[in-house]
């Protein structure tokens, strides 16, 4: 049984869109719309906007768009049912059962169920006491209400704890990064005898899986990962980041630390704009995920990491996407999780109000180091630095670092301005920003190629589009789906409403393609001289016209496959070809 449609459409009421999208992205209003960059392409000028008015999305740049059920749709990668009941959980509407038509065929669906399947697993098998995983967590001091919020768990010491439990085609978890085939083709589970820390999606989903060791087996690596698969990319999460955002969003900072158990530690003092960057550089789609919700980071470094100095060296690509950067340095011996343990929250602040600029942080490592000491090594340094400086948008703060710089390490300022100069050539390239443009008298539609697609777009815009068509249906033969779809749906919205509602429109179509046609129509400006209607009239000429001409085609080669011999045939084929010709001079 379907989810009935009335109920579908109190969810999308109960989900205001510019809320839903701003838990994603960091969106500004301007004019009538709420601006930001994209969560679906890269881009460092916002040309993703969302109409509260008409409550749809569409990016200017790679054209996607849709409604609040269309969002979550891309952005979690899973079917319209899944969507649904997400933002039905999200506004507290309860979606029985048995009115649920699930969609078996979603690959993505499966692998999100897999993995919520084997954190309940993991979460009993801590319960089920003693074991070590228990005993390190007591060890550590952590709270149970947050090994609790957290979803911590055991991954039991077997190689099939998971796999008889689950009972989920072992191929089906091998996709999801739980299983692993054997050369011999049999498959085993990847987590055993760790400790578990699921990873989340910024929707609280469970994606993967972090798994720490529990024995000092030098052998074994003390951290494993899930590997990559359709839902989950670690160049793409921050561990802790959906606990986190609300924090993030009203502090407009985020401290960025290593580990997930200094997450846990700072989150669980109180600390709770934190996440954890796993021991990695920074990637760029990392970063584009945090300036969602802030533009200020502060980095946590611990100096005997080897993962903490692989942010530093990621900070890199925060201060290119315009990030505030500051690096505050844990004691030697001590990372986040321990000093904060031992010494509470107050001395983290103090030592966070020691806290440096990326910069700074830099000059002072490098001449603690003894790079001053040494000309070339000086010079080495200075290069390196002036490099990170022709990372930072801003021309202001480049300029007062320059200045800085040349104080700090003690060189010629306009030497250094002349090396600066030398190594920026190249390094920065105009971006246009991309607007929506006002459609002229042509209602050309760029990108969107199949011709039928103007008589959708121009019903989208015109109601006398609309009813010219209505009139006029029997006569298309459409061949594009997408049209074929919206345009028979645009009917029935006329004939329902008397208007076509764009949002409503979107949740019936329930296709990626068709939804980001709808957004696009919704967000142009016609010019006064655009003639919708008269657009519709042409393009089903040209569509009769090319029926035509195909048909002409099809018969020619027809009577040339027929011998001359047949004679009725060939005459009966020529009379056809020359009344299809007829018909074409008439146009």
């Amino acid at each position: 049984m379907k989810i009935p449609e009335q109920k579908i459409d109190d969810i999308r009421l109960g989900n205001e869109i510019v809320d839903v999208v701003s838990e994603y992205v960091m969106l500004k209003k301007k004019g009538k719309n709420f601006w930001g960059n994209c969560p679906f392409h890269q881009e460092k000028t916002p040309s993703f906007s969302v109409n509260p008015e008409k409550q749809i999305f569409h990016c200017f740049g790679c054209h996607v768009g849709g409604n609040v059920f269309t969002f979550i749709m891309q952005h979690e990668k899973i079917g319209f049912v899944d969507s649904v009941l997400l933002l039905a959980d999200r506004a507290g509407i309860d979606v029985p059962k048995s009115n649920v038509n699930f969609e078996p065929d979603s690959e993505t669906e499966v692998l999100y169920r897999a993995n919520q399947m084997a954190g309940e697993f993991f979460i009993n098998n801590l319960k089920n006491l003693p074991n070590p995983a228990f005993d390190y967590i007591k060890s550590r001091e952590i709270d149970p209400k947050f090994i609790e919020k957290f979803g911590l768990g055991y991954s039991p010491d077997k190689w099939d704890g998971f796999l008889n439990f689950s009972k989920i085609n072992p191929e089906k978890l091998e996709n999801s990064g739980l299983a692993i085939k054997s050369e011999r083709g049999s498959f085993y589970d990847r987590f055993r005898g760790r400790l578990m820390f699921p990873i989340y999606n910024l929707s609280s989903r469970i994606i993967g899986f972090t798994a720490r060791q529990l024995t000092d087996d030098k052998n074994s690596p003390k951290y494993i990962n899930t590997p990559e698969t359709d839902i989950y990319n670690k160049r793409s999460v921050l561990y802790g980041l959906n606990f986190a955002k609300e924090s993030i969003r009203s502090k407009d900072n985020v401290y960025l630390v290593e580990g997930n158990m200094d997450f846990v530690r700072l989150f669980s003092e109180g600390i709770e704009n934190t996440v954890a960057g796993s021991g990695t550089a920074l990637t760029e789609n990392q970063v584009q995920l945090l300036s969602r919700f802030t533009k200020n980071v502060t980095i946590v470094y611990d100096g005997d990491s080897a993962g903490s100095k692989a942010t530093i060296r990621g900070a890199e690509v925060l201060v290119s996407q315009g990030f505030d950067v500051k690096v505050m340095t844990m004691p030697e011996g001590e990372d986040p999780d321990s000093y904060v343990r031992t010494k509470g929250t107050d001395a983290f602040y103090l030592l966070e109000a020691k806290s440096l600029s990326l910069i700074d942080f830099l000059i002072a490592s490098f001449k603690n180091a003894g790079f001053f000491e040494n000309e070339r090594k000086k010079f080495e340094a200075v290069k390196y630095i002036l490099e990170v400086v022709t990372k930072i948008p801003e021309h202001t703060t480049r300029n007062f670092f320059l200045n800085s710089i040349a104080q700090k390490m003690e060189v010629d300022e306009n030497d250094l301005r002349k090396d600066y100069q030398n190594i920026l050539a190249g390094v920065f390239r105009y971006q246009k920003k991309s607007e929506p443009k006002p459609v002229g008298k042509n209602l050309v539609l760029g990108t969107l190629v199949p011709i039928e697609r103007n008589i959708a777009f121009a019903m989208l815009l015109s109601t006398d589009a609309v009813k010219f068509v209505s009139k006029n249906l029997d006569e298309l033969e459409l061949e594009d789906k997408i049209s074929n779809t919206i345009i028979h749906k645009i009917l029935d919205h006329y004939d329902d409403f008397g208007e076509v509602n764009f949002e409503k429109l979107i949740s019936q179509v329930q296709d990626a393609e068709a939804a980001a046609f709808i957004t696009e129509a919704a967000n142009t400006q016609l010019d006064e001289d655009t003639n919708a209607l008269k657009t519709v009239e042409d393009t089903i000429t040209k569509i009769r016209k090319k029926h035509l001409q195909d048909s002409l085609t099809k018969l020619i080669v027809q009577q040339k496959n027929i011998p001359m011999s047949d004679f009725t045939a060939q005459i009966e084929l020529q009379k056809e070809i020359m009344e299809v010709q007829k018909t074409l001079k008439d146009f």
